[in-house]
This record gives C-alpha cells, sequence and structure tokens, in this order.
C-alpha cells in the first residue's frame, strides 16, 4: 500500500473544524486516511499560529463562542498532522522565491514549498493558491 503525501493549508482546516461546506467534506477523507497510515499530512510551523489567529477571529467575529474555539483549539491538536518545526536557509529562500514569483504571502508560500518540496500534494480552499494550479496540478 502506497502512503499519499499531502500538505493541507489553514484554509482547508478551518473549513473542516467548522464542518463548512464543501471544504469539509473535502479534507475529511484525508484525514480519515491519515489516521488510518494510509496517508501522510505535513505541515510548516506557521499553521499552528494560522489556526489559532483563526479561531480568535471567529470568536471576536461571533462565529464561535469561547467554548467553542477553545474545544476546536484543543481538538485541533489530535488531529494526524505531522509539523515540520525546522525551516532552513534553503527552504527560507524558495518560500521568497515563490511569494514574488506568484504574488502571494509568504505564509501561502511556505504551504507551497513544503508541497512541491514533498512531492506531496497541496489541499487549500485559498484563491490565491487555487489559482496556482495550472502550473502546479498537485494544488487541490
Amino acid at each position: 500500500m502506497s502512503v499519499i503525501l499531502w500538505v493541507l493549508d489553514c484554509s482547508a482546516v478551518s473549513a473542516f473544524l467548522l464542518a463548512e461546506k464543501p471544504g469539509a467534506d473535502a479534507v475529511e477523507p484525508i484525514l480519515t486516511k491519515a489516521a488510518a497510515g494510509e496517508a501522510r499530512i505535513l505541515m510548516p510551523a506557521l499553521f499552528w499560529f494560522e489556526v489559532l489567529n483563526f479561531l480568535v477571529n471567529a470568536e471576536r467575529k461571533g462565529r464561535l463562542s469561547s467554548e467553542q474555539a477553545a474545544i476546536l483549539r484543543d481538538e485541533t491538536r489530535h488531529l494526524p498532522l505531522e509539523t515540520e518545526w525546522e525551516t532552513g536557509p534553503v527552504e527560507r529562500r524558495r518560500i521568497h522565491e515563490l511569494a514574488l514569483l506568484h504574488r502571494i504571502s509568504a505564509y501561502d508560500a511556505a504551504y507551497l514549498e513544503i508541497a512541491e518540496r514533498q512531492g506531496s500534494k497541496l489541499k487549500s480552499l485559498d484563491r490565491d493558491l487555487l489559482a496556482l494550479k495550472p502550473k502546479y496540478p498537485w494544488i487541490e
């Protein structure tokens, strides 16, 4: 059995956390396969700060109560995600290049870089990343 490698960005995981359609429908099977050992999901370290920021903003805007945000924050750490905690100079240079080349944020470029380097698929609901699909067909 071959293991499929994925990178999920914050937009995809956030849709899953809030059960927003169609995003949650696309992410849940990936998480299920990762929990069963049929897939691996890699995340850059910034993912955890982005998720926290998403939860803070959802709480501020009244989309989530304090209790709901705390539950989701705690549940997120139980998702079958592998974090790449170190980003070396080669990776930082490539993130910089990708951000400039595609006129995207360095945050989005970090997800693009790790997926490109690892030869994985990238699941995103971010319009800037989805616009790059013609150049990077492994973006979904």
